[in-house]
């Protein structure tokens, strides 16, 4: 294979299956060597097809109409959906679109400022969301736990509405950064964006993880770089994780002692 360009008149047996033995055996390159160079540039370069890797090979390489591709195939083993068709079929179906990964033109940055937004609000509303979820048990355990009827009526108190607002709010956050994320990625000219849609699992995880996971490995996909918001993400995560234990670990040791201080005084009554 040579890394010279095909001719226009380059053999027309683009197809593997050939019927003209003799045009099989010629390369692209020799075909070029043997024809005058025409009058137009644009016309010096030979149509997207299939061509013979080498003379001789029954090898067959995909030129994209610019450039040689690294789509290479051998009929003994394997049959292109493309080579059963006909030259302008084979042409329409095999062009780079379809053969190659889909790629962002080059210079294109995948980190918006709503991922950004995206991966490091979360966490952060995550870790807010105690501070009304500690008033609101603060009130149960102040109260008596020994009585069902005030407990039931902590409840359904206004910081319990409080804190449940507070937890919509947060996952519609994440939707609708989500969304705006996508459609600055697609305004950039990144083809076929993870879909915000799969934001929507946040509704039943209580936070965005699918979505930052799946955008950033779709991200680097298509233009070869992205990581750094999904490594932000998870060390905000993992101290989230840890204020989350502590804060758990704190509740229950208050939890406990309210419940014997509520048992302690039931007893005095009686």
């Amino acid at each position: 294979m040579t890394d010279d360009a095909p001719k226009a008149k380059a053999p027309a047996a683009r197809r593997p299956a050939a019927k003209k033995p003799a045009a099989a055996a010629v390369t692209p390159a020799e075909a070029a060597a043997a024809t005058p160079a025409p009058a137009s540039p644009a016309a010096a370069v030979a149509p997207a097809g299939w061509y013979p890797v080498s003379a001789g090979s029954a090898q067959q390489r995909w030129w994209d109409g610019t450039r040689w591709t690294d789509h290479v195939y051998d009929p003994a083993t394997a049959t292109p959906a493309a080579a059963a068709a006909t030259t302008t079929t084979a042409a329409a179906i095999a062009t780079p679109a379809t053969i190659e990964p889909l790629r962002a033109p080059a210079g294109v940055k995948p980190g918006t400022v709503w991922f950004w937004l995206l991966v490091v609000g979360a966490p952060v509303l995550q870790s807010l969301l105690l501070i009304p979820v500690a008033i609101y048990l603060n009130q149960i355990l102040g109260g008596n736990l020994t009585d069902a009827n005030a407990i039931v009526n902590d409840e359904f108190s206004p910081m319990f509405l409080v804190v449940t607002l507070a937890g919509w709010v947060i996952e519609a956050f994440c939707i609708v950064f989500a969304v705006l994320d996508w459609r600055e990625l697609r305004k950039h000219g990144v083809p076929n964006p993870f879909h915000w849609a799969w934001s929507f699992f946040v509704l039943a995880l209580g936070w965005p993880v699918v979505y930052v996971i799946g955008r950033t490995v779709v991200a680097k996909r298509r233009t070869g770089s992205g990581l750094a918001p999904l490594w932000v993400f998870i060390a905000l995560e993992v101290v989230a994780f840890i204020v989350d234990v502590v804060f758990v670990f704190y509740v229950f040791i208050q939890f406990l002692n309210a419940l014997n201080d509520g048992l302690a005084a039931a007893g005095n009554v009686f």
